[in-house]
Protein backbone atom coordinates (compact mmCIF):
# COMPACT_ATOMS: atom_id res chain seq x y z
CA UNK A 1 0.00 0.00 0.00
CA UNK A 2 3.06 2.89 0.67
CA UNK A 3 4.60 1.85 -2.30
CA UNK A 4 1.48 2.79 -4.94
CA UNK A 5 1.06 6.28 -2.82
CA UNK A 6 4.89 6.86 -3.38
CA UNK A 7 4.40 6.01 -7.22
CA UNK A 8 0.78 8.20 -7.23
CA UNK A 9 2.76 11.18 -5.30
CA UNK A 10 5.76 11.00 -7.94
CA UNK A 11 2.81 11.01 -11.13
CA UNK A 12 1.44 14.05 -9.51
CA UNK A 13 4.22 16.32 -8.72
CA UNK A 14 5.84 16.01 -12.13
CA UNK A 15 2.56 17.14 -13.79
CA UNK A 16 1.98 19.79 -11.73
CA UNK A 17 5.91 21.03 -12.41
CA UNK A 18 4.78 20.55 -15.87
CA UNK A 19 2.24 22.95 -15.81
CA UNK A 20 3.98 25.53 -13.96
CA UNK A 21 6.57 25.23 -16.53
CA UNK A 22 4.21 25.27 -19.57
CA UNK A 23 2.55 28.24 -17.65
CA UNK A 24 5.82 30.71 -17.48
CA UNK A 25 6.56 30.16 -21.45
CA UNK A 26 6.41 33.45 -22.99
CA UNK A 27 3.86 34.10 -25.81
CA UNK A 28 4.54 35.66 -28.90
CA UNK A 29 5.98 39.56 -28.51
CA UNK A 30 7.41 38.80 -25.04
CA UNK A 31 10.99 39.79 -24.53
CA UNK A 32 13.10 37.04 -23.91
CA UNK A 33 16.73 35.93 -23.63
CA UNK A 34 16.87 32.20 -24.92
CA UNK A 35 14.63 30.84 -27.22
CA UNK A 36 13.47 27.72 -24.58
CA UNK A 37 11.74 30.83 -22.54
CA UNK A 38 8.85 31.23 -25.32
CA UNK A 39 5.90 28.67 -25.58
CA UNK A 40 6.23 25.98 -28.25
CA UNK A 41 6.21 27.24 -31.88
CA UNK A 42 8.57 29.93 -31.24
CA UNK A 43 12.07 31.35 -30.92
CA UNK A 44 13.28 34.34 -29.09
CA UNK A 45 14.18 36.82 -32.40
CA UNK A 46 17.64 37.96 -31.63
CA UNK A 47 17.21 40.70 -34.81
CA UNK A 48 14.70 42.78 -32.64
CA UNK A 49 15.59 44.80 -29.65
CA UNK A 50 14.73 44.41 -27.01
CA UNK A 51 14.47 40.75 -28.32
CA UNK A 52 10.94 39.11 -28.63
CA UNK A 53 9.58 35.65 -29.06
CA UNK A 54 8.55 35.31 -32.61
CA UNK A 55 7.54 32.37 -34.61
CA UNK A 56 9.68 30.04 -36.34
CA UNK A 57 10.85 31.35 -39.97
CA UNK A 58 8.61 34.52 -39.59
CA UNK A 59 12.62 36.41 -38.48
CA UNK A 60 13.35 39.32 -41.83
CA UNK A 61 14.92 37.91 -44.47
CA UNK A 62 18.86 37.73 -44.98
CA UNK A 63 20.59 40.49 -45.98
CA UNK A 64 21.27 40.68 -50.18
CA UNK A 65 24.35 39.97 -50.99
CA UNK A 66 25.98 43.13 -51.56
CA UNK A 67 29.00 41.73 -53.49
CA UNK A 68 26.98 41.21 -56.58
CA UNK A 69 27.77 44.15 -58.75
CA UNK A 70 25.12 46.47 -60.06
CA UNK A 71 24.26 46.52 -63.75
CA UNK A 72 26.30 48.52 -65.39
CA UNK A 73 24.78 51.73 -65.53
CA UNK A 74 26.26 53.54 -68.25
CA UNK A 75 24.66 52.09 -71.34
CA UNK A 76 27.31 53.22 -74.79
CA UNK A 77 25.24 54.81 -77.21
CA UNK A 78 24.71 53.00 -80.26
CA UNK A 79 27.07 53.75 -83.50
CA UNK A 80 26.14 56.74 -85.39
CA UNK A 81 24.60 56.36 -88.48
CA UNK A 82 26.42 56.65 -91.89
CA UNK A 83 27.34 60.53 -92.67
CA UNK A 84 24.51 61.58 -94.56
CA UNK A 85 25.56 61.31 -98.61
CA UNK A 86 26.99 65.08 -99.96
CA UNK A 87 24.49 66.71 -101.73
CA UNK A 88 25.13 66.67 -105.27
CA UNK A 89 25.49 70.61 -106.23
CA UNK A 90 22.79 72.10 -108.12
CA UNK A 91 22.98 71.93 -112.20
CA UNK A 92 23.85 74.55 -113.15
CA UNK A 93 21.15 76.91 -115.27
CA UNK A 94 21.84 76.94 -119.17
CA UNK A 95 22.57 80.00 -120.92
CA UNK A 96 19.42 81.99 -122.02
CA UNK A 97 19.03 81.64 -125.51
CA UNK A 98 20.43 84.43 -127.86
CA UNK A 99 17.84 86.81 -129.31
CA UNK A 100 17.40 87.80 -132.75
CA UNK A 101 18.04 86.99 -136.32
CA UNK A 102 21.18 84.94 -136.46
CA UNK A 103 23.58 86.37 -139.12
CA UNK A 104 26.48 84.03 -139.52
CA UNK A 105 30.03 85.04 -141.15
CA UNK A 106 32.09 82.79 -143.10
CA UNK A 107 35.71 83.42 -143.67
CA UNK A 108 37.03 80.99 -146.49
CA UNK A 109 40.31 79.50 -145.55
CA UNK A 110 40.67 81.82 -143.16
CA UNK A 111 43.27 83.88 -145.33
CA UNK A 112 42.01 87.32 -144.14
CA UNK A 113 40.52 88.65 -140.82
CA UNK A 114 36.68 89.86 -140.86
CA UNK A 115 35.47 92.44 -138.67
CA UNK A 116 31.23 92.22 -138.39
CA UNK A 117 30.31 95.68 -136.20
CA UNK A 118 34.19 95.73 -134.71
CA UNK A 119 34.37 91.89 -133.52
CA UNK A 120 36.91 90.55 -135.59
CA UNK A 121 37.97 86.93 -136.07
CA UNK A 122 40.44 85.27 -138.29
CA UNK A 123 39.19 81.65 -138.93
CA UNK A 124 36.48 79.48 -139.59
CA UNK A 125 32.80 80.61 -139.48
CA UNK A 126 31.46 83.17 -136.37
CA UNK A 127 27.55 83.48 -135.31
CA UNK A 128 26.01 86.91 -134.86
CA UNK A 129 22.87 87.71 -133.23
CA UNK A 130 20.99 91.11 -134.44
CA UNK A 131 17.76 92.37 -133.96
CA UNK A 132 15.63 92.79 -138.08
CA UNK A 133 16.42 96.07 -139.96
CA UNK A 134 19.87 96.23 -138.24
CA UNK A 135 22.64 97.30 -140.52
CA UNK A 136 26.28 95.30 -139.72
CA UNK A 137 29.39 97.02 -141.05
CA UNK A 138 31.68 94.74 -142.82
CA UNK A 139 35.24 94.98 -143.43
CA UNK A 140 38.45 92.60 -144.01
CA UNK A 141 42.07 92.81 -143.89
CA UNK A 142 44.49 90.31 -145.91
CA UNK A 143 47.04 88.21 -144.29
CA UNK A 144 50.09 88.04 -145.74
CA UNK A 145 50.45 86.51 -148.49
CA UNK A 146 46.56 87.65 -149.87
CA UNK A 147 44.52 90.36 -151.10
CA UNK A 148 41.55 91.69 -151.78
CA UNK A 149 40.44 91.46 -155.40
CA UNK A 150 40.37 91.98 -157.83
CA UNK A 151 37.37 89.78 -157.90
CA UNK A 152 34.49 90.76 -155.43
CA UNK A 153 35.49 89.31 -152.26
CA UNK A 154 31.93 89.49 -150.41
CA UNK A 155 29.06 87.43 -151.12
CA UNK A 156 24.88 87.65 -150.51
CA UNK A 157 25.43 91.05 -148.73
CA UNK A 158 23.79 94.52 -149.72
CA UNK A 159 25.95 95.25 -152.12
CA UNK A 160 26.04 92.08 -153.65
CA UNK A 161 23.55 92.00 -156.75
CA UNK A 162 24.80 88.31 -158.28
CA UNK A 163 28.36 88.35 -158.57
CA UNK A 164 29.98 89.28 -155.34
CA UNK A 165 30.45 92.61 -153.32
CA UNK A 166 33.65 94.40 -154.15
CA UNK A 167 33.26 96.53 -150.94
CA UNK A 168 34.74 99.90 -150.90
CA UNK A 169 38.16 100.79 -152.63
CA UNK A 170 39.92 101.41 -149.28
CA UNK A 171 41.69 98.17 -149.72
CA UNK A 172 39.67 96.43 -146.66
CA UNK A 173 36.34 96.07 -148.84
CA UNK A 174 34.18 97.70 -146.18
CA UNK A 175 30.29 96.93 -146.71
CA UNK A 176 27.11 96.18 -145.18
CA UNK A 177 24.66 93.61 -144.90
CA UNK A 178 21.00 94.51 -143.59
CA UNK A 179 19.65 91.54 -140.77
CA UNK A 180 15.81 90.54 -141.68
CA UNK A 181 13.34 88.60 -139.82
CA UNK A 182 14.99 85.08 -140.86
CA UNK A 183 18.36 83.65 -140.49
CA UNK A 184 20.85 85.37 -142.76
CA UNK A 185 24.16 83.81 -143.93
CA UNK A 186 27.21 86.04 -145.60
CA UNK A 187 30.84 84.91 -147.17
CA UNK A 188 33.98 86.45 -147.74
CA UNK A 189 37.59 85.50 -149.73
CA UNK A 190 40.69 87.12 -149.90
CA UNK A 191 42.92 85.93 -152.98
CA UNK A 192 46.29 84.83 -153.52
CA UNK A 193 48.82 87.70 -153.99
CA UNK A 194 48.45 88.04 -157.81
CA UNK A 195 45.08 87.22 -157.82
CA UNK A 196 43.36 83.75 -157.96
CA UNK A 197 41.93 81.17 -155.10
CA UNK A 198 38.51 82.38 -154.56
CA UNK A 199 37.00 80.58 -157.39
CA UNK A 200 35.17 78.05 -155.00
CA UNK A 201 32.09 76.63 -154.54
CA UNK A 202 28.90 78.44 -152.62
CA UNK A 203 29.93 78.48 -149.16
CA UNK A 204 26.14 79.61 -147.65
CA UNK A 205 24.01 76.80 -149.96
Amino acid sequence: MRRITVVFGFVVTSALLAAACGSSAKNEGEECVASSECKAGLICDFSQDPHVCRPEGSGPPPDADLTIPDANPVIPDSTPGAPDATPAPDASAPPDAPSGTALTVKNYASWCDGTVDGVTFGTGSQVFYYDPTTVVNLSIAPHTGFQVGPNPPWHHTDGDTGTGDPGDASGNAVTTETVGATADCIWVCCEFSGGGGCNVAEQCP
